[in-house]
């Protein structure tokens, strides 16, 4: 068994290209994966979706607006958006466009569960 530390694994994680935010996977197989991502202060997820499999979200610490829409070609239509907080939990359904904002002057840290394939063949980014 191997365990990882939440804030080691961020303090020591790459800035992943894609995403724009620092990600680091904590445990998991294909099927199912937990990562932790470090949103910077004023600073944002490029917004992307994904075609088979939910997310779940757990904010770690910080605060956040959490925006949800749908793909229209390249770009994103956005249809609801949520502020979000410390110990908030909250799910993004497949297909479902999603973007994280820090808004504020201090780090943003969520834990993240989803299949493997979200931070690899099934991840499609679209303009904001």
């Amino acid at each position: 068994m191997e365990v990882k530390n939440i804030e080691t694994e961020l303090k020591n994680a790459p800035i992943d290209k894609g995403a724009s935010i620092k990600i680091a996977k904590l445990t998991g197989d294909d099927a199912l994966s937990i990562f932790a991502a470090e949103v910077a202060p004023h600073s944002r997820l490029n917004p992307h979706y994904h075609t088979s499999g939910i997310e779940t979200y757990q904010v770690y610490r910080g605060t956040g607006l959490m925006r949800i829409g749908r793909p229209d070609g390249e770009t994103a239509v956005w249809t609801d958006e949520l502020h979000v907080k410390t110990g908030d939990c909250f799910s993004i359904p497949e297909g479902s466009v999603h973007q994280i904002v820090n808004e504020s002057d201090a780090p943003l840290m969520v834990i993240f569960s989803c299949p493997a394939a979200h931070l690899g063949n099934d991840r499609f980014f679209v303009k904001d």
